[in-house]
Parts: structure tokens; sequence; C-alpha cells
């Protein structure tokens, strides 16, 4: 129970997407794609079927979108971090 969350997706997908709804940026499984960007904040997600993902993004307005796999229902988290 992460967080103290009952009914937590137990395996997400992450999709960050841009004023007009297009993608940014997406991930499945943080450890797939961009694991040592993401260790070295060492805001790494505990869970490796977890998404997470780090972008360099101009200001404007994004939308993240998460989803459970395969077509779960439950309860996801969002942490979005301003990182130097």
């Amino acid at each position: 129970m992460a967080f103290g969350i009952t009914n937590a997706l137990p395996d997400t997908t992450l999709q960050l997407r841009d004023v007009h709804g297009a993608i940014v940026r997406e991930n499945d499984d943080w450890m797939t794609d961009q694991q040592a960007e993401l260790e070295a904040t060492g805001l790494q997600p505990s869970n490796s079927k977890e998404a997470a993902l780090v972008a360099t993004i101009p200001p404007g307005q994004y939308t993240a979108q998460v989803r459970g796999k395969p077509e779960g229902t439950g309860i996801g988290v969002v942490e979005i971090y301003f990182l130097q």
C-alpha cells in the first residue's frame, strides 16, 4: 500500500500532454526508460512497474495522464518536481 493508498494501480503508464493534447513524453515501467536520469534525482519510484519521467519543457499548460495496465482501475498519484 504505497503512500497509504488502498486500491492503488499496480502497473501504470504516464503521459505528459501539451495544451493541444499532443504527447510530449510518455513512460511505462520507469526502469526501461530514463533510469539513470531518474536515479540521479533520488526520486525514482520503489516499484519497477510504476511510470515516471524527467522532461525539460517550455512554460505552458500540460496534463499528466495516468492509466492502469491492462485497462486496470484504481488510484494513481502524480508528483511534479522542479529540478535544477
